[in-house]
């Protein structure tokens, strides 16, 4: 029988460090099992012919699109979590730590950070961060499902599976439907009504943490600032395919074969999806890489040669995270230590201590 004294005890430190070593073993593992079935003796040879012939112009063509997406992420934050398109230093600095703690840590852990670093720089309620992540995870799955799909068809890639094409535009229509949600959520009631919170034979507890999760409709106050959010996500994702096409351009002569943009775009946008998913491993290895090199096989493109796209895809992504992340955290390093003791919101007005937010 259990200790009546242990029961609803936090888990012991050596519990918790035993928890990290599982998951970065598994993390490890993971991406180690990516590169030996990845990096053959001539996908290996491939690799070292592209760093020796790349073009360096269009690698920095591509790193030069990543800050410009984080800065665009960071402004559809400041919306979804204010409903204000003001640029905020430190939600550029919580989107590019975000970014760099999401490729660090194996299996999507680093999610959990973003309420955490939004409570702690602008009071925002654990719930109503993670109702945030989620939605914003939400948009860019929408977002990148259709210009996948557009770009697929658009590239005439087959997929093998003898999908019709009605089929197909009728599943890009419907992922470009659900990128339109910020829209639903133009409230037809009063804003500082959550759903949730009417919700009954809930405990209070519970109630409150729903009300939270279920806030964005009092931020998306119009359909001006549900447009900006939808195009923000679309944005960002067009950037990203523009910088997949300028990695494959990089080491475009050094391939056997040429990689044509439509295909460059759809394996950097299907890279993403793989990278969304809770199975990549540590520095986002893994199923990222699998699933370009599963796409450009789709469309013929020689098994060395699709791992020299991946990889120059995934060295442009590291290289903006390194730097990106680095600068991000010194800046939320920076802005939460000049943090005043009297704490302030992000539009400056002071908040209230608020003893029932955990």
């Amino acid at each position: 029988m259990a200790d009546p004294a242990r029961v609803g005890a936090p888990p012991s430190r050596s519990r918790i460090w035993l928890r990290r070593a599982a998951f970065s073993l598994a993390g490890l593992a993971m991406a180690a099992a990516m590169l030996w079935v990845l990096i053959t003796p001539e996908s290996a040879a491939a690799m070292r012919s592209a760093v020796r012939g790349a073009s360096h112009i269009w690698f920095l063509a591509a790193l030069a699109l990543m800050p410009l997406i984080q800065t665009i992420r960071a402004a559809r934050f400041g919306r979804l979590l204010f409903g204000s398109d003001r640029r905020r230093p430190g939600l550029w600095a919580v989107t590019t730590t975000l970014l760099a703690v999401n490729t660090i840590l194996p299996f999507k852990l680093g999610e959990a950070s973003f309420p955490v670093m939004t409570r702690r720089l602008y009071d925002v309620p654990l719930a109503d961060g993670t109702g945030v992540i989620l939605f914003a995870r939400f948009l860019d799955l929408a977002a990148t499902l259709t210009l996948l799909g557009l770009a697929v068809m658009l590239a005439d890639i087959d997929t093998g599976i003898g999908i019709p094409r009605w089929l197909s535009i009728a599943a890009v229509s419907l992922t470009a439907t659900l990128s339109l949600a910020p829209f639903a959520l133009v409230p037809a009631a009063p804003p500082n009504t959550p759903p949730a919170a009417q919700a009954g034979r809930l405990p209070s507890r519970l109630k409150t943490i729903l009300a939270d999760i279920t806030r964005l409709h009092t931020r998306i106050t119009n359909a001006r600032t549900a447009g900006a959010i939808v195009v923000s996500s679309y944005g960002i994702w067009v950037l990203h395919a523009l910088a997949a096409m300028c990695a494959v351009e990089a080491v475009d002569a050094t391939l056997r074969v040429h990689i044509n943009a439509g295909t460059s775009a759809a394996a950097g946008l299907v890279t993403n999806i793989a990278f969304a998913l809770p199975i990549t491993g540590v520095a986002g290895l893994g199923a990222p890489q699998a699933a370009w090199v599963a796409l450009a096989r789709l469309a013929d493109i020689p098994m060395a040669d699709a791992v020299v796209g991946a990889f120059a895809y995934t060295a442009v992504t590291l290289t903006a995270t390194a730097v990106l992340g680095a600068t991000g955290a010194t800046l939320l390093s920076w802005r939460l230590a000049r943090q005043p003791a009297h704490r302030r919101d992000a539009d400056g007005n002071g908040i209230p201590p608020r003893p029932d937010r955990r």
